[in-house]
């Protein structure tokens, strides 16, 4: 009796509850406009002249030249480079890499060459020579999406690939 009475009063206790974490993964860019100054004032949107919509994004190369897509520009007319403190430059020619294949995407790149030259400092092109670029290398990336400036925030992005 006394063995069964002992094997009553034991019980086995329900394993001890996790307590829940609710992790919430990090942001993976941040908007310009919750930071506090432009840390990528080459980067500004490409939009229609008459309306002012945004088509995409682009990047000044040179005081007068901006990178882009050349789907950003294909097939448009009247477009315009805006550069974050609202300066505006109308662009006066557009020059597709000589292989791009529209609808494909094949080579889609493209520079604008603008009316008048920008007050930004253009961005600082790699040098195969003196830079180290390496596999898996941290990237910020930085561009115009839902109508606001924004870049990536650091390891969201890494390299991978090759330049050319």
């Amino acid at each position: 009796m006394l063995c069964l009475s002992g094997c009553i009063a034991t019980q086995t206790a329900p394993p001890p509850q996790k307590e829940k974490i609710q992790k919430t993964p990090p942001a993976s860019h941040t908007y310009l406009d919750e930071f506090f100054f432009d840390p990528y004032p080459f980067v500004g949107s490409v939009n229609y002249s008459d309306t002012g919509r945004l088509i995409g994004s682009g990047v000044l190369i040179a005081p007068n030249l901006v990178l882009t897509a050349a789907h950003v520009s294909e097939g448009r007319e009247d477009l315009m480079f805006v550069e974050y403190d609202g300066d505006e430059h109308c662009v006066k020619e557009v020059i597709y890499h000589p292989e791009y294949i529209p609808f494909i995407l094949k080579h889609d790149i493209a520079i604008l060459v603008l009316e008048t030259e920008s007050d930004e400092t253009p961005v600082s092109l790699i040098n195969p020579e003196e830079d180290i670029i390496w596999k898996r290398m941290k990237l910020t990336t930085a561009g115009y999406g839902t109508g606001r400036k924004r870049f990536s925030n650091f390891g969201v992005f890494w390299y991978y690939g090759r330049l050319i």
